[in-house]
């Protein structure tokens, strides 16, 4: 008989026995489970960023690209307290506009179904492209009413109105040719109206004016149309590639100066509330110095104050309270 006591000692298998395991070789067993289950767990998430990530660059290059958006809808969900209709938005679609070459398309997007359909197709003067001319950086020249009802819109041949509803255009200034010489304008409908290019439509907020950028040989202008009477006004103090910022009230209109940027007009002006072309400079009412540089300025929700951001505060009075200077700004709108 083999004598027993020659046999190699057993190994130790207590881990998979089926004798109750001491409270070590549990802590092992618990993270052996716990984690695969982790990793697994975090490569999941880094995979959801990685695309997620993708599919908003993707997005953004079709943008680029001149093609319409067809991509998901993303939602943030506010608390309801904070939750507010945008004035973007007519019912539950989404206006948009493109611009690809000389071509500019307006896109209307159902943002419950994503159902995208074409409104309006025109060709612009300028070519969209990066050569650094102030012009050809401008977006698509269109511009939603308040109403939601109307686009106004400038294509090579002039400034026009498109009814979303009736499906018609009106032509508010034509070209009536083109330039014959180098450096010479072309010839409008209007004969005071004297530009090379009309850009960047901007409705009044009671609809009643839009407001458009006039390019000349340096610089630019600022004209406006009244949409019932068709009438053509320049504007005789305001000027500059930024155009005008119209009051969510009415049609008053404010313009800032970038003071340093040239061809833009000086002062911080509001329209004159009897002339619409011409405006007041609330500059020296409320600055030590006549050349106070106003960065940007814009209404209050209501129309009756305005925010403003300036260079120096020091150049403000010393004695001018923050209700001497809302009396100011409120006497002029």
């Amino acid at each position: 008989m083999e004598d027993q006591s020659l046999r190699p000692p057993l190994k130790d298998n207590t881990l998979f026995s089926s004798n109750k395991p001491s409270k070590k070789l549990k802590i092992i067993r618990i993270l052996l489970i716990i984690v695969p289950i982790f990793i697994l767990v975090q490569m999941f998430i880094n995979y959801l960023e990685d695309n997620i990530f993708y599919d908003l660059q993707l997005n953004q290059s079709s943008t680029s690209g001149g093609l319409p958006i067809n991509s998901v809808v993303w939602e943030i969900n506010f608390p309801k307290d904070e939750v507010k209709p945008s004035v973007d938005l007519i019912e539950e679609n989404l206006i948009y506009a493109i611009k690809n070459d000389y071509i500019s398309t307006v896109y209307k997007r159902n943002l419950k179904s994503g159902e995208q359909v074409e409104i309006l197709e025109f060709t612009e003067s300028v070519k969209a492209e990066d050569s650094g001319n102030v012009w050809s950086e401008l977006p698509p020249s269109v511009a939603l009413s308040p109403d939601k009802k109307q686009l106004a819109f400038i294509d090579k041949e002039g400034l026009k109105v498109y009814n979303l509803d009736t499906k018609t255009t009106r032509t508010y200034i034509r070209k009536l040719n083109e330039a014959k010489c180098y450096g010479c304008e072309p010839r409008w409908s209007f004969p005071l109206l004297h530009a090379y290019g009309l850009f960047r439509p901007s409705w009044s907020s009671d609809g009643n004016y839009i407001s458009f950028i006039e390019a000349q040989y340096e610089g630019s202008t600022i004209g406006l149309i009244d949409t019932f009477s068709g009438e053509y006004t320049f504007l005789k103090t305001v000027y500059g590639f930024r155009g005008i910022t119209w009051s969510p009230i009415g049609h008053s209109y404010l313009k800032p100066s970038y003071g340093n940027v040239p061809y833009e007009s000086w002062g911080l002006r509001v329209s004159n509330k009897d002339d619409i072309s011409e405006t007041t400079d609330l500059t020296p009412k409320i600055s030590k110095s006549e050349t106070l540089y106003f960065w940007e300025a814009n209404f209050s929700p209501d129309g009756e104050r305005i925010v403003f951001t300036f260079q120096d505060p020091s150049e403000l009075p010393d004695n001018l309270t923050e209700e001497e200077l809302e009396k100011i700004v409120k006497s002029e709108l």
